[in-house]
Formats: structure tokens, C-alpha cells, sequence
């Protein structure tokens, strides 16, 4: 795994110590979606949750096919993850 990927990994562990809700999920993929390739983030997030990194592939391109998701559920993932010590590149 890339070590930026270890690094941003450590501040989703940060930011979410006790997992992610059902309802943070596709807010989260889109707060991250601009900040990495399909394949990055399918990687990360796969690490993160536990889960397929196939299953999050077809999340990510779901995600981002139907449209972004609520902007405060979105703005709220950000925040916790700057808190975290996320660092963005915009």
C-alpha cells in the first residue's frame, strides 16, 4: 500500500474510531472521491471498512453516477476528518 494511503488510512481511523454509519457512507466516498484515482480510493476505503475492494468500486462509480450526496451530511465527514488531521489538496 502507498504511504500516503497508510498515512490518510491512520486519519480515517482518527476521525471514524468506532467505524461509519450507514449514513456517512456514500457522504464519505464523496468527500474523498475528488482527492484520489477510483483505484486509490476503492484501496483506502476497502482497508478502512473491512470490505471488497470490488463492492467499492461499483460504490464509487454508483456515487458518483446518482448524483452528490447531501451537502451537510458531506460537510460534516470533512470536518471530522480535518479534525482528524486529513489534509486536502484543494
Amino acid at each position: 500500500m502507498e504511504e500516503f494511503i497508510k498515512n490518510d488510512l491512520k486519519a480515517l481511523q482518527s476521525a471514524f474510531p468506532n467505524g461509519i454509519t450507514d449514513d456517512e457512507y456514500f457522504p464519505l466516498i464523496d468527500t474523498l472521491y475528488g482527492e484520489y484515482s477510483n483505484r486509490n480510493l476503492a484501496t483506502l476505503l476497502s482497508e478502512f471498512l473491512g470490505t471488497n475492494y470490488f463492492d467499492l468500486t461499483r460504490d464509487i462509480d454508483k456515487s458518483q453516477s446518482s448524483g452528490k450526496s447531501d451537502e451537510l451530511k458531506v460537510s460534516k465527514v470533512r470536518h471530522r476528518l480535518s479534525e482528524a488531521g486529513f489534509t486536502w489538496d484543494d
